[in-house]
């Protein structure tokens, strides 16, 4: 027991020394914790994210760009469209990136779907068709931002014809007109089996999120230390001694667990205590503190096996500095770190299923959402654990 320990000692004193590493380890993931929290809860607060431009050529009506400037996911500038200029300075303000779209609603467009609308009530046909509204949007626009645009003005669109709809039909009754956009929606927005009233939030996702991704990064001092105690004999002064190799790769991989542990208490403790300064949500883990610390030890068993691992197949420090960075950021990338799976393509889905931080992101998530008890996520538990185990019986079979 005590060589065990002298060798638990000895490994934190190693990775005490390499400071970059140990900045790697935790002010990546706090630094990631931080910037995309803040903005993602940035872009949920602020409802009018899209900059739009505005011209009217329709003087006549004011109920059809009056459902686009009431339109909380827009900040609309109006442009006066008398002047000849104003219609190339807006082009070139959206051709430059600093507005997403332009909208010119042509001549009479009111008036015009006003008729079409009766027209359709009658059954009449007409050779004549309406004039486009014109949509220049800026080059460079997400495509699913722009659809997302397209389906609100188209919206705006469909409102005013309801509305004229309804005013013909009320003038045919002989009842009161109704403003279709002033009539309550009876909708009640609540989250399936949700025990509690905290709504899923940026906080929930991002904190777990990437303190997974950092732990990972555990194999990359890992590995360097193992390289190093290889390449200068220190591996084989230890052969020499009556110390057996199952010690020194346990003591190693309990110190390193003990780093990770420590790694996830720190980050959990910024979502906790930090983010909240910041107004942001308060990460809740007290009612869910047992589940959640099983879990944190699954995926540090996952982080550090897997840098075992790659420390010992891995021949140079370089092998290693090039291999865990990609192995992590693409299992990131499949797992849900970066993108939800729900957002991915569903053949893109598929490989979510092989990534062992997809594994723990769903743990965490099934718990601090959904609550979830710890027999629900035994089965994201048994894959890091049979994950960890595979690759610690990989590392021991090549030590020996």
């Amino acid at each position: 027991m005590k060589k065990l320990l002298i060798l638990i000692y000895k490994d934190f004193l190693l990775l005490w020394r390499d400071k970059i590493n140990l900045v790697i380890l935790f002010l990546m993931p706090m630094f990631f914790i931080f910037v995309i929290t803040l903005l993602q809860a940035q872009h949920s607060d602020d409802s009018k994210t899209i900059p739009i431009l505005l011209i009217n050529n329709d003087i006549n009506s004011l109920q059809l760009p009056s459902n686009l400037l009431n339109n909380t996911n827009f900040i609309v500038k109006t442009i006066n469209p008398k002047s000849n200029q104003s219609l190339f300075w807006a082009k070139t303000q959206v051709a430059k990136g600093y507005d997403k779209l332009l909208v010119i609603i042509p001549t009479n467009m009111g008036q015009l779907l006003t008729a079409s609308t009766q027209q359709q009530i009658v059954g009449a046909h007409t050779s004549s068709t309406l004039p486009n509204i014109q949509l220049f949007f800026d080059p460079a626009i997400n495509p699913t931002l722009k659809n997302i645009i397209i389906q609100q003005i188209a919206a705006a669109i469909r409102n005013y014809q309801m509305q004229t709809l309804t005013e013909i039909i009320s003038e045919v009754l002989g009842t009161a007109s109704i403003n279709i956009s002033q009539l309550p929606l009876p909708l009640q927005i609540q989250y399936a089996g949700a025990k509690s009233s905290i709504e899923p939030n940026a906080v929930q996702q991002n904190v777990p999120a990437w303190s997974l991704f950092g732990m990972f990064f555990i194999a990359l001092p890992l590995a360097s230390i193992m390289i190093k105690e290889r390449e200068q004999a220190v591996l084989l002064r230890f052969y020499m001694t009556p110390i057996s190799r199952f010690s020194l790769i346990f003591s190693r991989f309990i110190a390193f667990i003990i780093i990770n542990f420590l790694q996830l208490c720190l980050m959990f403790f910024i979502g906790i205590v930090i983010l909240p300064l910041f107004n942001l949500p308060a990460l809740n883990l007290w009612s869910h503190f047992g589940t959640v610390s099983i879990i944190g030890l699954c995926s540090a068993c996952a982080a550090t096996s897997f840098g075992l691992f790659i420390g010992t197949w891995t021949k140079t420090i370089e092998q290693a500095s090039a291999l865990v960075p990609i192995l992590i950021v693409l299992a990131a990338a499949i797992g849900g770190i970066m993108i939800p799976i729900y957002l991915m393509p569903t053949s893109m889905q598929i490989f979510a299923l092989f990534s062992p931080l997809h594994w723990g992101l769903e743990a965490f998530i099934d718990v601090l959402v959904r609550n979830s008890n710890l027999q629900q996520i035994s089965w994201p538990l048994m894959k890091l654990i049979l994950f960890s185990a595979a690759c610690y019986l990989l590392a021991w079979w090549k030590l020996n």
